[in-house]
Parts: C-alpha cells; sequence; structure tokens
C-alpha cells in the first residue's frame, strides 16, 4: 500500500469519526433540552409563572375597573382627565402583562409543554377577564 493511499485513508476514517461525534452530540444536545423542559425545576418555575401572571392580569383588571368606576363618578374636568390617564395606564400595563404571558406560554421550551392546565392558553384580553371576574365598572 503506498503510503499517501494509507493517509487520505487515514483522513477519510478521522474525518467520518468527528462527523458521527459531531452528530451524536448534536441529537444528545436536543434530548437534554426536551429533558430540560420537563424537569421537575423548569416544571416548577412554569408554574410559577403561570399562576402568578395570571394573578397579575386578575389583579390590574380589578385596579383598572376601579379607575373607571372612579373615571365614571367624577365631575370636575381636571380630575376627570386624570382618572383618564390612570386607566389608560392601567390597560397599557394589562396588555404589557398580557404579551408576556402569551409570549411564555407559546414557547415550547419554556411553559407551553408543562403550564397548568387551569390556566388559560393565551392570555383573556381586559374585557375577557372583567367579565370572567364579575366586575361591574363604571
Amino acid at each position: 500500500m503506498r503510503p499517501s493511499t494509507f493517509i487520505m485513508g487515514c483522513v477519510a476514517a478521522l474525518t467520518g469519526l468527528a462527523l458521527i461525534v459531531t452528530g451524536i452530540g448534536f441529537f444528545a444536545g436536543w434530548f437534554q433540552a426536551g429533558v430540560e423542559v420537563v424537569s421537575p425545576a423548569n416544571v416548577k418555575e412554569q408554574w410559577a409563572f403561570a399562576y402568578s401572571y395570571d394573578r397579575s392580569l386578575s389583579a390590574l383588571a380589578g385596579t383598572w375597573c376601579s379607575a373607571k368606576t372612579a373615571e365614571a363618578a367624577e365631575t370636575d374636568p381636571d380630575y376627570r382627565s386624570q382618572r383618564i390617564t390612570q386607566r389608560l395606564a392601567y390597560e397599557n400595563q394589562y396588555r404589557s402583562v398580557e404579551a408576556q404571558y402569551d409570549a411564555a406560554l407559546a414557547n415550547a421550551f419554556k411553559a407551553k409543554l408543562v403550564k397548568p392546565s387551569d390556566v388559560p392558553t393565551v392570555a383573556p384580553t381586559l374585557d375577557q377577564k372583567v367579565q370572567k371576574l364579575g366586575l361591574h365598572c363604571g
């Protein structure tokens, strides 16, 4: 056997071995990612996130309702303008929490695959949350 043929064979064998090791590493990484998603630590973290954000949405809906009621009862135009600004601030804050909630629950590597079954997959709109809570806002 010629030395150049032997060297080329060794290079080909090492290249093939490197590809196999790389492939195993790649698929092992994906397997590990799946294990991390369903790990007890991640499940606990995502359940805490889901319940925390669901309760935050409820609290914001209640606060928004109070602001709307105060706005409707206000007769002074200057104070009414302030009440409108407060209500709009709560609406914006609700939308921000709603977007964070939706983003986390749409992400399969975060909460989508392990969320509690009693929280919604998509955050309710402010109107839906107010209705669900049975709030009557001014």
